[in-house]
């Protein structure tokens, strides 16, 4: 019985590796072969946000109620024809409904563009 408690004891007062930061768990900086920054990974489209900012608009985000403006302009609009449908029931109208699941609208992002540098948002031409 002792030898259980002292070999539990043991255990317990033993360090337990990975808990502190290390000289060796900094930030690594990933580079490609060649020097270049890596981007490998897997990217997701979450929000629609154009490359370019759009004419007109002159701040790098929209607010909250050009964002809702926007999805709302947008709802109303087809993409890729999915708001013609067929006759009800019919092989056509199935068919719409099916193909609308993969044409779905994104919500809007609140940047107006993802070109952030030059200020205006747009690529130089």
């Amino acid at each position: 019985m002792i030898l259980v408690v002292f070999f539990l004891l043991q255990r317990a007062a033993a360090p337990v590796t990975g808990q502190a930061p290390t000289e060796t768990s900094k930030a690594v900086d990933i580079k490609t072969l060649w020097g270049e920054a890596d981007f490998q990974g897997i990217w997701s489209v979450e929000l629609v946000v154009p490359l370019e900012r759009p004419s007109g608009v002159t701040s790098a985000f929209y607010t909250d109620k050009e964002v809702a403006d926007l999805d709302n302009e947008r709802s109303q609009g087809s993409v890729f024809g999915n708001h013609i449908r067929a006759e009800r029931g019919s092989e056509a109208d199935v068919n719409g409904a099916y193909n609308s699941v993969f044409t779905s609208q994104r919500p809007t992002g609140r940047r107006t563009g993802m070109i952030i540098d030059p200020p205006d948002g747009k690529i130089p031409r």
